[in-house]
């Protein structure tokens, strides 16, 4: 699984192998046995290749589907971050809007669904 959706990654981002062994300090040739010898890397190189990729360990090794979730995680981590600088009334402001759109998100999956 870890091969696969290595090779997934690469594609999708159009990394070629090299190159993504130069980033990672290795050797091509050691991208290429992840991918088609089914050898896995070490937990230290995992989290290094999760967080180029921004997925997470788990939809690396196929314990999660979701690719999206990791870049979800940072994406409100960043926005938190960014509103923690505002004014209150303005964060307050935001805050509101976003759990509106969330809410709003929840009704639409939940009408999808049925």
């Amino acid at each position: 699984m870890f091969g696969q959706r290595l090779r997934e990654l690469r594609n999708k981002k159009n990394i070629s192998a090299t190159a993504l062994g130069k980033a990672l300090g290795i050797a091509q040739t050691t991208i290429s046995n992840w991918e088609n010898s089914g050898y896995e890397p070490n937990y230290e190189m995992l989290v290094k290749i999760s967080r180029y990729f921004g997925v997470s360990v788990d939809y690396l090794v196929g314990n999660d589907n979701d690719v999206n979730k990791n870049e979800i995680s940072r994406l409100a981590k960043e926005l938190y971050e960014d509103l923690d600088d505002l004014p209150e009334d303005e964060r307050n402001d935001i805050e509101k809007g976003l759990l509106e759109y969330l809410e709003f998100l929840g009704y639409k999956l939940k009408k999808t669904k049925k």
